[in-house]
């Protein structure tokens, strides 16, 4: 990430996950990881993180993406409600929500508006 210029608190960009997918296959086959380990485990779901690109470019017509959401917020809008029936994918809204918007107010020294988040 230092050879990037990448912080830890940025987001991962699709380039460095697959430089982490190659070397950590190099590194699993260079030291004959055995298939049934944890760390093999762990190498070969470096994999899953790929995933995360292609959800984020798929769109299904419906709905509004997290940024969508916060560019909301940054307007005069002051209210959103949000019906996600679905607990994993509410509770990466949660997480990428809230994540999101505290690093971009940190980053810009905002402290206002105010924000209260709601989740039921």
């Amino acid at each position: 990430m230092e050879e990037k210029g990448l912080r830890e608190d940025e987001d991962i960009i699709e380039e460095l996950v697959e430089e982490i997918i190659t070397v950590a296959k190099e590194v699993a086959d260079e030291y004959r990881v055995h298939q049934m380990s944890a760390p093999y485990g762990w190498f070969m779901s470096r994999y899953k993180m790929g995933d995360y690109f292609q959800l984020r470019t798929k769109s299904t017509g419906r709905g509004h993406a997290v940024e969508d959401i916060e560019e909301l917020l940054k307007g005069e809008t002051r209210l959103v409600c949000l019906s996600i029936s679905e607990p994993t994918t509410l509770k990466q809204v949660v997480i990428d929500l809230t994540h999101s918007m505290l690093m971009n107010r940190k980053r810009e020294f905002a402290v206002r508006p105010y924000i209260l988040f709601v989740w039921d």
